[in-house]
């Protein structure tokens, strides 16, 4: 449960921070020069895997895998199409970039 609420913390400091980030870009990093992500590329695959899933963890998603029912649980759960903001899609797609970027599994 505290792992949980930690990741719920750190998935809402993640999405301020990119709201604050891309005001400033303007156009969210590409092509300004400046990547509101780049701050991913400093997490290990476990954190880029809990920053992830959080997001889905945070509405309501029923996860499958044993490894995030683990780590997040089910109960409360109750949707496999949780319905996320442009920030957090882009977000969730900025973060699987680097995680195949950098080989995590």
């Amino acid at each position: 449960m505290l792992r949980k609420v930690f990741s719920l913390i750190l998935l809402a400091v993640s999405v301020s921070l990119f709201g604050a980030a891309s005001a400033k870009a303007g156009d969210f990093g590409y092509g300004g020069g400046y990547d509101p992500y780049d701050y991913l590329w400093d997490l290990s695959c476990q954190e880029l895997w809990v920053r992830r899933n959080s997001i889905y963890a945070q509405h309501g998603y029923c996860f499958r895998t044993r490894r995030a029912i683990r780590y997040f649980g089910n109960e409360g759960c109750w949707t496999r199409n949780p319905r996320l903001s442009r920030a957090e899609h882009r977000l969730v797609a900025a973060i699987r970039r680097v995680e195949r970027a950098k080989g995590c599994r």
